[in-house]
């Protein structure tokens, strides 16, 4: 952020807190908060309104049952010629706007593609699809560095404190990976039991012979 700040701001401005603090609104007067700006890859000085997330409705029909179905995508961009490295983006919905969750069972896979501009590159993730009489809220909820939300800490492991390195349980990654992807931190098969299957014949031989 400190790169980007002295390259938007004046000497003046960047002494400033309540003109270039990352929580103060951007001077563009849009109201929309300087780290928000940063992380989209827009200028503070200028209008950003127009570049903000958007939700869509995708609308379709269940193809074992024939009910409609109904879902929401959240898409925003960001810079392509210098994305910044310490800004995490985590989609996030909810049915009801105080409980929120996200991760790889509440999102599909994204897509992403190069905007026309050359400058930014569009990500867009789609909830899984649901009943239409389902209501969906989504946001996006951006994180500077690697940092825990003291509720998943608390959530999963009783207290706070936790390193975001760390991985408990063994499956090759750290705790801030599990909190991005919405995986269980203490559980290596994330609560998918393993299949083992017993296979034999076809002149197999046990070990050792």
């Amino acid at each position: 952020y400190s790169a980007w700040k002295a390259r938007f701001f004046t000497t003046d401005e960047q002494a400033d807190p309540l003109i270039s603090g990352e929580l103060a609104l951007s001077p563009a007067g849009d109201g929309i908060a300087n780290l928000l700006k940063y992380a989209l890859g827009l200028d503070p000085h200028q209008d950003g309104s127009f570049a903000l997330p958007r939700i869509t409705i995708n609308r379709g029909s269940d193809p074992s049952t024939g009910l409609p179905t109904s879902s929401a995508s959240l898409t925003y961009a960001i810079s392509a010629t210098d994305p910044p490295a310490d800004i995490y983006y985590v989609p996030e919905l909810s049915a009801d706007l105080q409980t929120w969750v996200h991760g790889d069972t509440v999102f599909l896979t994204p897509a992403s593609q190069a905007l026309p501009d050359g400058n930014h590159t569009q990500f867009s993730y789609q909830a899984v699809t649901g009943s239409t009489a389902a209501p969906q809220f989504l946001r996006l909820k951006i994180i500077e560095g690697q940092i825990l939300p003291d509720d998943w800490q608390i959530s999963n492991f009783g207290h706070t404190g936790i390193d975001p390195a760390a991985d408990p349980d063994g499956d090759g990654h750290t705790n801030f990976d599990e909190f991005l992807h919405g995986t269980d931190p203490n559980d290596i098969y994330n609560g998918q039991a393993p299949t083992l299957e017993i296979v034999s014949g076809d002149g197999q031989r046990g070990w050792p012979s």
